[in-house]
Formats: structure tokens, C-alpha cells, sequence
């Protein structure tokens, strides 16, 4: 492998693998390679720093909310970049360009919807996800439904909000089940509906 493909696979890996994919910012872009200097030492720890300043997120706010993913970076850069220090002029795309390549989409995931009826009047309707990469499923959030009433642009926008805050922001592995029934379950547990 190649350095540059090495760097190529990292970025995968912090992209597809972990959803560190960088974000939009005061209308603009902002992707981990543009912390990285032109050349110089570059260490794990300070590009592990970088891919969450590129999210706009402050790893240093919550050090024991963040020390698993910042250790799973770190690692993942040792692993792909051969070293725990390299050389800035190495963590550049395969194609030469420093971020052009291509803008990361993040992991993939498929929006389902099922529904419990309570009554002849009421139903719930959960709003769950599955992430295709692992098959894994999770709950985003579910809503209370009445016959009568007509469904609220806010429940669109709080499972966008919830779908938004998956991976990074929620780390705890037991929000992701096997299956569907078993997320709907630990959902209808922890809300006690």
C-alpha cells in the first residue's frame, strides 16, 4: 500500500467507519485537511484533535464522552499511516489533492417506520434506522398519534435532529440492536410505553 493510499484508507475509515466526515460551517465546508500543515510532524493525537475541530465539536468538552473515539482515531491513523508521527506531506489524497478528492458521505443508513396501535383512536409510530454497513438498528424516535389529529412538521424535524446526533454524539453500543423488534423493545423499556 502506498502512503497516499494509506491516508486514502484512513480517511475511510474515520468517514465511512466511524461518521467523522467533517461539516458545514458558517456556509462553508470544513474537512480535517485543512488543520493539516503542508509539511512537518503530524502526530495521532493532534490529527485525532483535528477530525473532531473538522466536525465542530471540542474533544476536549466531554474528555470521558470522547476518550473511546478519540483512542479508535488515533489507532486507526497508527494502523493505516504505519506510525504514531509522520509527516504532514503524507496525509494527502492518492490524487495529490490536499481535500478535493471527494466529499465524504459518512456511513449509510435506511429510515424505517413501524407502527403499534394502542387503541382504536391511537398508535405509536416509531422512526427507526438501520445502518447498512452493520445491519444494525436503532430507534431515532417514536411518536404518539391520535385518530384525530394531523401528523406535526416537529416530528419530522426531531427525528432529523435524533438521526443528525447518531454515531459521534450517542457512543454508548447499546442504543444499536440485531434486529428491530429488539431496538423497538429497549426503546418501549426505556420510555416505559
Amino acid at each position: 500500500m502506498t502512503v497516499n493510499t494509506a491516508y486514502d484508507a484512513l480517511m475511510d475509515e474515520i468517514c465511512v467507519g466511524l461518521g467523522f466526515c467533517g461539516c458545514i460551517k458558517d456556509g462553508k465546508p470544513l474537512h480535517v485537511a485543512q488543520f493539516i500543515p503542508s509539511r512537518g510532524p503530524v502526530t495521532a493525537d493532534q490529527f485525532a484533535e483535528w477530525v473532531f475541530l473538522a466536525d465542530d465539536m471540542n474533544p476536549n468538552s466531554e474528555p470521558k464522552r470522547w476518550e473511546n473515539l478519540k483512542a479508535k482515531i488515533k489507532l486507526a491513523f497508527v494502523r493505516h499511516m504505519g506510525s504514531e508521527l509522520v509527516d504532514a506531506k503524507l496525509l494527502k489524497w492518492s490524487d495529490g489533492k490536499p481535500e478535493a478528492r471527494r466529499r465524504e458521505t459518512g456511513p449509510v443508513f435506511r429510515k424505517l417506520e413501524v407502527w403499534r396501535r394502542l387503541s382504536p383512536e391511537r398508535a405509536v409510530r416509531y422512526n427507526c434506522i438501520q445502518h447498512v454497513q452493520t445491519g444494525e438498528f436503532r430507534v431515532c424516535t417514536a411518536d404518539f398519534v391520535e385518530a384525530s389529529g394531523a401528523l406535526d412538521q416537529d416530528q419530522a424535524r426531531y427525528f432529523v435532529e435524533a438521526f443528525l446526533a447518531t454515531d459521534r454524539s450517542d457512543p454508548e453500543p447499546q442504543d444499536w440492536f440485531g434486529s428491530l423488534e429488539a431496538a423497538i423493545a429497549a426503546h418501549d423499556e426505556a420510555f416505559e410505553n
